[in-house]
């Protein structure tokens, strides 16, 4: 039994550790509580009276427990049986369910409180299951299977922030849990005893902690564990290639993910590749080059021609790190305006981007400059005219169908003939909803406006959306039919329904900011990070990026993906714009950032935060839980007395037992006394009858050979008697007295 509790220590300790990191603001008091909740109807079990129905009773007050602990109800409500309050707690599971599939997590402390008790409640199952399997049924290996499908999910939803460390440490547990259980065939413990399995897991922790967490140096660094290449497809052969291209399938993902970049840099920003600006009837694709130019080289630094230079631009400064993949295109967030890096000679400039040939490789590291600009929804509702000279017309080309003729939209708010629904061929109801959409704005930016609020509002997120029928263009059953896609899908309609209305756009590939590590200091990208998001060109300000894909962002104050969104009525003409951000996510943002300031003496509690009545209640349960340790205690040290050794130290177990009873309830064994007159005590005080047990005792204790198998169970038996006829001849404030007492120290003494 030692050996069943120390296997769930260590495993419910890595789950909590481990489950901790799926909240932002996790408090490890009310996880280490939960955790206990689950491990109680395990201990219940062992009970020698009862172990079932005991166990049943245990779980169900424990679960009621859990549930007050993560819903925190209001229970003068719940007492009064409001109906209202009732209803909340019923709607806790679903809401949790939902609000689990939109937040991002790690959640921050803002997020729905059903989410948290989700979380809560599924970390007390976990180790529910986990406590009964290890202890309860003896099933250690099971054990670690249930804890591995709960990592397996953790690491699945947030990625660890040191994967290697936190890998071995979890290995490192397994192992520790395997060797606590293992046993040659004679039944004594392998590994030559506990103190040398013990400090043969303990080598093996310190082992892979140092390890593990020793600095990756970017050279030279005597464990540069990040530079390991693990993938059996990578070992030896080339690094995976960036491939963007838009093809509105589904999503088909490397069975390995991959880390492709990481960037230092002091804000996240998404990290883009390139832009397609030919849609050829079908989807947006790279189309011809375009101009091309030579950009301006100072050694390994390469200043960008034409870009432009806006003074009130914030400039950002970015050191990127190609780990796993191979790509032609100079990667950086936004505007780029130069780079600095080991470039091949070949290096030209595609309209505002940099490509090179041969292709940059996996361990590259160059630094690029990008400004960024983001003008308020106010600046940007001025500008109503574009000048048109400037404007390719391939920016506002829509091709009616493959192979179809090219329509050529007039500019926003430039002479010329519009187009009608029919010109656009099998596209022509997505320009009938376009011109719903957008309805009678005066702005190209009103109109941008309502079409990303259309889209992030009203459509919804799926790697794995249905195909088209045959003959409809991908695009058009999105937006028609089964409203369901990703990124491509929302990227290339919003562009599509801008360029119909003669606004000029274009789609954008790269990647999202990904994860801040803490680890590396930098924003570390993975392959499942591709993202595609639009860019729209605007009077007077020039290529601006939206997003209208659902959960992701722009980093665009005037988005409204972006959590900065936020145009005021007093400020702005609201007439055709959304008034809030549509589902902004939660970015992770670097810990170099200034924490918040306390709040002022007197100030509200922060929504969220746990009302006074709940501390006092959590309180009070302790202070009633404590009495009950001893109790706990006894019970786990009898069920190991008895099933632990052969016949004779069970059967010396259960009178060790009887007499700890003995003292407790008032009758303390005289230890010059022989068991005859232990027992006769018993008789004359309690007025039970042990002589049976106490005969039973002194046969085995003297015998030559172990008694025969039976003797200990009938020994116990006895006993329970023993206790049942005890407690009845006693007050019930002396059985409660003798509850809360703690242990004899004395031990039993069994004489002739």
């Amino acid at each position: 039994l030692p050996a069943a509790i120390g296997q769930a220590a260590v495993l419910l300790a890595l789950l909590t550790i481990e489950w901790a990191g799926l909240v932002a603001a996790s408090s490890p008091g009310r996880l280490v509580l939960l955790v206990a909740l689950g491990v109680a109807p395990a201990l219940a079990a062992l009970s020698p009276r009862a172990p079932r129905l005991l166990a049943l009773l245990t779980t169900l007050a424990c679960a009621a427990a859990a549930v007050l602990i993560a819903t925190r109800p209001d229970l003068g409500a719940l007492l009064a049986r409001d109906g209202e309050a009732w209803r909340d707690l019923a709607g806790v599971l679903p809401d949790g369910l939902r609000a689990l599939n939109d937040t991002t997590l790690p959640a921050p402390a803002d997020a729905d409180p059903a989410l948290f008790a989700v979380l809560d409640l599924a970390l007390w199952v976990i180790a529910a299951c986990v406590a009964w399997l290890t202890i309860a049924a003896r099933n250690a290996l099971a054990g670690v299977v249930a804890v591995g499908v709960a990592l397996a999910y953790r690491w699945t939803v947030v990625s660890p922030s040191r994967p290697l460390l936190e890998g071995a440490l979890a290995l490192a547990a397994v192992l520790a849990v395997l060797m606590l259980g293992a046993r040659t065939g004679s039944g004594r413990p392998a590994w030559g005893g506990r103190a040398l399995r013990a400090g043969v897991v303990g080598v093996l922790v310190v082992g892979v902690a140092v390890a593990a967490a020793a600095p990756a140096r970017d050279a030279g660094g005597w464990v540069d564990w990040r530079s390991w290449d693990l993938t059996p497809e990578r070992n030896g052969g080339p690094a995976t290639a960036i491939d963007l291209l838009q093809r509105y399938g589904q999503l088909q993902w490397p069975e390995v993910p991959a880390v492709v970049m990481r960037v230092k840099a002091d804000r996240a920003l998404p990290m883009r590749a390139t832009a397609f600006e030919y849609f050829d009837g079908r989807s947006f694709e790279p189309g011809t080059r375009g101009p091309s130019a030579l950009p301006l080289r100072r050694g390994d630094r390469v200043e960008l021609d034409g870009v432009g230079s806006d003074p009130d631009a914030e400039v950002i400064r970015q050191e990127v790190r190609l780990v796993g993949a191979t790509t032609p295109f100079v990667l950086a967030g936004w505007r780029m305006v130069a780079a600095e890096g080991p470039f091949p000679p070949a290096v030209s400039q595609i309209q505002d981007r940099l490509e090179v040939s041969p292709p940059l490789a996996r361990g590259t590291r160059y630094r690029t400059e990008v400004r960024i600009s983001e003008p308020s929804p106010r600046e940007l509702l001025r500008g109503r005219a574009y000048d048109s000279g400037r404007i390719s017309p391939v920016l506002t080309q829509v091709t009616a169908g493959f192979a179809g003729p090219v329509v050529t939209v007039p500019v926003w708010g430039t002479p010329g003939e519009r187009p009608v629904a029919a010109d656009f061929g099998p596209y022509a109801a997505v320009y009938e909803l376009s011109e719903r959409i957008v309805g009678d704005v005066a702005s190209p930016y009103a109109a941008v406006n309502r079409i990303e609020t259309y889209l992030r509002d009203r459509y919804a997120y799926d790697e794995q959306p249905p195909y088209p029928a045959a003959g409809v263009p991908p695009l058009a059953d999105f937006l028609l039919t089964t409203r369901r896609g990703f990124c491509q899908h929302f990227a290339g309609s919003m562009a599509l329904m801008l360029r119909m209305q003669g606004i000029p756009a274009r789609v954008a590939v790269g990647f999202t900011a990904g994860r801040y590590d803490t680890g590396t200091d930098a924003f570390e990208i993975w392959d499942r990070d591709a993202h595609a998001w639009v860019e729209v060109l605007l009077p007077g300000q020039g290529w601006l990026p939206f997003d209208p894909t659902p959960g992701r962002f722009a980093a665009n104050q005037a988005s409204v993906s972006s959590p900065d969104y936020a145009p005021r009525e007093i400020d702005v003409d609201l007439g055709g714009l959304a008034r809030l951000s549509v589902r902004p996510p939660e970015i992770p943002a670097p810990p170099r950032e200034a924490p918040e300031p306390p709040p002022e003496p007197g100030s509200p509690a922060p929504a969220g935060g746990s009302p006074w009545w709940w501390w006092i209640a959590a309180l009070g349960a302790a202070l009633l839980l404590i009495p009950l340790i001893p109790a706990a205690w006894r019970a786990v040290r009898r069920a190991a007395r008895r099933r632990r050794g052969g016949e004779r130290e069970r059967v010396l177990g259960a009178l060790h037992e009887l007499e700890d009873l003995a003292a407790r309830l008032g009758v303390p064994p005289d230890p010059t006394a022989t068991a005859t007159e232990r027992a006769e005590d018993l008789r004359r005080v309690l007025g039970v009858d042990a002589g049976r047990l106490y005969l039973t005792a002194a046969t085995a204790r003297f015998a030559r050979r172990q008694p025969p198998p039976g003797t200990a169970a009938a020994a116990w038996r006895d006993l329970a008697a023993v206790r049942r006829a005890a407690r009845r001849a006693v007050p019930r404030r002396r059985r409660l007295a003798a509850m809360v007492l703690p242990s004899s120290r004395r031990r039993a003494t069994v004489g002739a």
